[in-house]
């Protein structure tokens, strides 16, 4: 196996291996003393010769024989750029292929197995290919006869080219002048390089490495070949990709030959990354024996008078049993849309459901202020579990015997959300709601998070508000406590009540808050402003209006 080179640009040459050295000698300096301290030993074969030439390094001679390891440095010049080579092995014999002409540094290091180690220094000396071919011609000048007055075997150029007896060489001018041809140069190596990117960066798999050629490099001809090798498989071409299947680290090789025939390697390392643990929901999950609607809303609910439908969405935590039907109904209780769909789970079970609703043509400008209630023309939503465990009605909040369940009924397929993502240039709230709807009444601190899901329009959010609406005094940030992978983020506000100052509430009793959100002044609502001070609608509105979408 070759070894490849690490360059290091615009870097005096010397300097590369000089600071090599330096660091072994203080590594050295470092080392106690010992009577069993290794020895390092090699020969270099050749120890010179034409470039470009594989040279083989043998350390047999090294002792102790066993348990050492070989670490080999040297450095090449190529123009500006210092190439460091390394390579470590257990095998005392390695070869390297010098490029270029010149004297090559090589340094051996042998490692022991308590961490002692020796240095070795030999060179060898690359050739130029014209240096050589050059050398078979005599220097110019002179009149071209031998001491003795023989004929030379080559004769010098210039002059008038007699041999010692008035013969003409044949390797010599002719009597007329003419000169012997110039030899060609000597061709010289192309350069690998490559680039390359992994699509999708991360996750699950599977993996596309596009890999590129198309920047390596031949400074006297032209690359004809480019040939790659990675995890068994070889492929031909400037740009290729290779498909893994899964997370990993590969070595990834390309081979580029040039016009006359000559070769030159690069490998490179392609990591691809784990997928990043699935985000945890910082939000309350307890979980009861009915199910719960947790939040609801729409999306987008900033409305485009151009937009022909935008989805109504839920977010349910299923009970003992799974969850069986999600609907939207009005206050009567009548079924207005087809059942809800699943549209994603995420880390912690909470379900994702969603239905689609279609804009009437030719709507106005509108805020439909208060979507969600109990009064006639609002809206709720109910989910039902297996063994038709209903949930309570969304939007209430409710207080009453609600045991702590715990929640066997998870969904183990967690699934990206699938809903409309529609982003506007002002932020919207999509939905929001209360985690745990359900309450229990037999604690005496009755715990709850309000919680939002919040979608950013073309700045980033900079806070998100829970507000009384008559009030002035109630006015809380909210905090960010998790983000969904379409970019849609939850934030909540931790309640904690004690039973006592709820009046006429004990462990019987049935408590329930069914318009909590509005615009009243007893009702609250959730805001969200942006680094640019732009506002969103406030939660439960609905608007209706001249709101483009925001490309991503």
């Amino acid at each position: 196996m070759k070894t490849p080179y690490l360059n290091f640009r615009e870097g005096p040459p010397k300097r590369v291996l000089a600071y090599t050295v330096a660091t072994v000698l203080l590594l050295m300096s470092s080392l106690p003393i010992s009577a069993a301290q290794p020895q390092a030993k090699f020969t270099v074969t050749p120890s010179s010769g034409t470039v470009p030439l594989e040279v083989k390094l043998d350390a047999s001679q090294s002792s102790p024989a066993d348990n050492l390891t070989y670490h080999w440095f040297f450095a090449e010049i190529l123009k500006k750029i210092t190439s460091l080579g390394t390579k470590t092995s257990t095998s005392p014999k390695t070869e390297i292929i010098f490029a270029n002409p010149g004297t090559h540094d090589i340094i051996l290091i042998v490692l022991d197995k308590n961490g002692r180690m020796d240095v070795a220094r030999q060179t060898f000396v690359g050739i130029d290919p014209s240096d050589e071919k050059g050398s078979e011609t005599s220097p110019t000048g002179g009149d071209g006869s031998t001491g003795d007055g023989g004929t030379s075997d080559n004769p010098p150029t210039g002059g008038d080219g007699p041999t010692g007896d008035g013969e003409t060489s044949d390797n010599g001018p002719t009597g007329d002048g003419e000169e012997q041809p110039t030899p060609a140069p000597a061709n010289k190596p192309p350069l690998a390089n490559f680039t390359y990117t992994v699509t999708p960066e991360q996750g699950p798999g599977p993996f596309t490495v596009s890999l590129d050629g198309s920047s390596s490099s031949d400074e006297d001809g032209t690359i004809v070949k480019y040939e790659w090798h990675s995890d068994g498989k070889t492929k031909s071409g400037e740009s290729v990709d290779f498909v893994f299947q899964k997370a990993d680290t590969y070595q990834v090789k390309l081979t580029v030959t040039d016009d006359k025939g000559a070769t030159s390697p690069m490998t490179q390392v392609v990591i691809i990354k784990e997928p990043p643990p699935p985000p945890q929901f910082d939000y309350n999950t307890t979980a009861r024996v009915y199910p719960q609607v947790i939040a609801a809303g729409v999306t987008p609910s900033k409305v485009d008078l151009e937009d022909t439908q935008f989805e109504i969405v839920a977010l349910v935590r299923p009970g003992a049993t799974a969850i069986k039907r999600v609907t939207l109904q009005d206050t009567t209780g009548k079924v207005l849309a087809p059942e809800m769909t699943l549209a994603g789970v995420l880390p912690n079970g909470d379900e994702l459901y969603k239905v689609t609703y279609v804009v009437p043509r030719g709507m106005d400008e509108m805020t439909f202020p208060t979507a969600w209630g109990s009064e006639p023309g609002q809206f709720n939503i109910i989910a039902k579990g297996n063994q038709n465990h209903q949930s309570h009605t969304y939007p209430y909040l409710k207080i009453g015997s609600h045991p702590e369940q715990d929640n066997t009924s998870v969904r183990k397929d967690i699934a990206s959300p699938s809903y409309d993502t529609t982003a506007r240039y002002a932020p919207q709230v999509i939905m929001a709601g209360y985690s745990p709807a359900l309450l229990d009444n037999a604690k005496q601190q009755i715990e709850f998070d309000v919680i939002a899901v919040v979608r950013q329009g073309n700045l980033p959010i900079k806070h998100v508000k829970l507000k009384q609406s008559g009030s002035e005094q109630f006015d809380v940030g909210m905090n960010l406590a998790g983000e969904l992978d379409n970019g849609d983020k939850v934030y909540k506000f931790s309640f904690s009540l004690d039973k006592d100052e709820l009046v006429n509430i004990d462990e019987k009793s049935l408590l329930y808050f069914k318009n909590l959100w509005g615009p009243d002044a007893t009702q609250f609502g959730i805001e969200v402003v942006d680094e640019g001070e732009q506002t969103s609608h406030k939660f439960p509105d609905i608007e209706f209006g001249n709101y483009p979408e925001l490309k991503r």
